[in-house]
C-alpha cells in the first residue's frame, strides 16, 4: 500500500512541466517502491534498534511493529504457507535469527548505523527476488488508476479501502489538482461498478494530515479522522512521509526521527459513506 510523499513547499508552486495527462503515470507503484526501498529500510532499522537499545521492546517486536520488514518477504517464493501464523513459518524464524545475529555483531557500536546497513543487506536478496517475480507481493495485486487504487477487506464486503501513491514522481501529485480529482473520480466509478455492495470507504495514511488531500473528501471524512496505533508502523501509511516527491529519502525528516524518535505526521484513518463521495 504505497502512499506517495509531497513536499509542502511545492504546494503553491507552479509546475515546471505537465504532471501527466489524466491518469497516465510517470512511474508505477512497484517501480517507485523498489526505487525507494533501501534508504527507507535503513532508516527503519536505525529506528528499530535505537528503540530496542532504549528498552522499549525486543528486536523481534520492533521488526514486526515498527518496520516494514515482513511486508517485503515474498512468502510464496519461500515455500511457506501464508495461512500459517507468521512466527511459525520456517523462513521467518531463519530471518529473525539473521537479524538477531546482526544486532549482536553491532552491539558495541556507538549508534545503529552499522546495523541498519547490514540489516538492509539481509533483506536485499528477497526484495530482488520479489521484484523479478510478478505477483509475489500482495501489494502488486492492486489496480492503480493514477494515484488511487482500492480493494475490499476479506471480512467485510460493505467496506472499501482507498490507497494512494505518488504516480507523478518526480513531480508532486498536488501540482495538478484537477488531474488528481479525476483519478479519484475514476477510482470511485470503478469501485461502484465492480463492488455494488460497498457502503463505506476508508483511507489510512500519513497523507491525511495534508489539506490538499483532504480537500478531495467531504467534511464527514475530515471529522472522522483518528490516529492509528503507533505500534502498527509496518506500512507506507507511516513511512511514506520519509519519501520525497522525487523518490528519495527526506533527509530532514529522517534526521528529525533519529534525533527525537518522533514522526512528524501520525498515520490517520478517515471514513465516510460512498454516497457522500463525488461521482
Amino acid at each position: 500500500m504505497f502512499r506517495g510523499e509531497v513536499n509542502q513547499d511545492d504546494l503553491n508552486r507552479e509546475p515546471t512541466e505537465p504532471c501527466r495527462i489524466m491518469n497516465q503515470t510517470k512511474i508505477s507503484e512497484p517501480e517507485l517502491r523498489i526505487k525507494t526501498w533501501r534508504p527507507l529500510m535503513e532508516l527503519q532499522y536505525w529506528h528499530a534498534l535505537d528503540r530496542v537499545r532504549k528498552g522499549d521492546n525486543t528486536l523481534e517486536y520492533a521488526l514486526g511493529h515498527w518496520t516494514m520488514t515482513w511486508f517485503w518477504i515474498p512468502w510464496k517464493l519461500c515455500g511457506d504457507d501464508e495461512k500459517t501464523p507468521r512466527d511459525e513459518r520456517p523462513m521467518y524464524r531463519r530471518l529473525l535469527g539473521e537479524f538477531n545475529d546482526c544486532a549482536r555483531a553491532h552491539q558495541s557500536d556507538c549508534d545503529p548505523s552499522g546495523f541498519s546497513r547490514d540489516a538492509a543487506g539481509i533483506l536485499a536478496p528477497w526484495i530482488e527476488k520479489s521484484s523479478k517475480t510478478p505477483g509475489s507481493n500482495p501489494a502488486d495485486e492492486l489496480k492503480w488508476i493514477g494515484c488511487f487504487a482500492w480493494n475490499q477487506p476479506p471480512s467485510d464486503n460493505s467496506r472499501a479501502l482507498l490507497h494512494f501513491y505518488n504516480a507523478c514522481c518526480p513531480n508532486s501529485p498536488f501540482e495538478q489538482m484537477d488531474a488528481l480529482r479525476d483519478d479519484l473520480l475514476q477510482c470511485l466509478a470503478d469501485m461502484r461498478a465492480k463492488a455494488p455492495s460497498v457502503i463505506q470507504v476508508s483511507c489510512g495514511s500519513w497523507i491525511n494530515n495534508l489539506e490538499p488531500f483532504l480537500s478531495l473528501f467531504p467534511e464527514t471524512y475530515v471529522r472522522s479522522l483518528t490516529v492509528s496505533s503507533p505500534d502498527s508502523k509496518s506500512g507506507m501509511g507511516w513511512w511514506g512521509q520519509f519519501v520525497t516527491k522525487e523518490g528519495t529519502l527526506n533527509e530532514k525528516r529522517a534526521d528529525e526521527l533519529r534525533a527525537t524518535g518522533r514522526f512528524r505526521y501520525d498515520r490517520k484513518e478517515g471514513t465516510c459513506l460512498l454516497e457522500e463521495l463525488p461521482r
